[in-house]
């Protein structure tokens, strides 16, 4: 949007399968893409994004037109990966899609999957603005809200 590359860089320390996030402060749009996948070292050391990067990547647009904050069901294929990108609709030319992403619902596969469920949920809820690493403040660790 207005020339800038618009992305969320999630790593988890685990694989996790991730089922959706929720879009607050939507204006005007809220098209987004997502990717997801497993790359060595996502956790421990920092990612450069390029074209290249997501290769081997689920990449999945979830497209609704909708100017209100909203559930963005993603990762249809439930694809387990240590890396989720999320960002601004990569298919659309016209850059009015401008979100926040407030909570994200993902599930962490158990070793061994403790019967009937093989993972527990979780919701990670993205709020405050403490960062204090990253260039600009903008590296944070989060634990989900049920304290997985």
């Amino acid at each position: 949007m207005g020339g800038r590359d618009n992305f969320v860089v999630f790593e988890f320390s685990a694989p996790v399968v991730v089922d959706r996030a929720y879009l607050g402060y939507v204006v005007t749009d809220s098209d987004l893409t997502a990717g997801i996948g497993t790359k060595s070292g996502a956790y421990t050391s920092a990612q450069t994004l390029s074209d290249a990067y997501f290769t081997g990547m689920q990449i999945e647009d979830n497209n609704t037109s909708l100017s209100t904050p909203r559930w963005a069901d993603i990762n249809a294929a439930s694809t387990s990966g240590n890396i989720l990108v999320i960002a601004a609709s990569v298919s659309d030319d016209s850059p009015e899609d401008s979100f926040k992403i407030q909570k994200l619902d993902v599930c962490a596969p158990q070793n061994p999957p403790p019967p009937p469920v093989d993972c527990v949920s979780a919701t990670y809820d993205f709020t405050g603005s403490s960062a204090l690493t990253g260039t600009f403040g903008n590296i944070r660790t989060f634990t989900a809200a049920n304290g997985r």
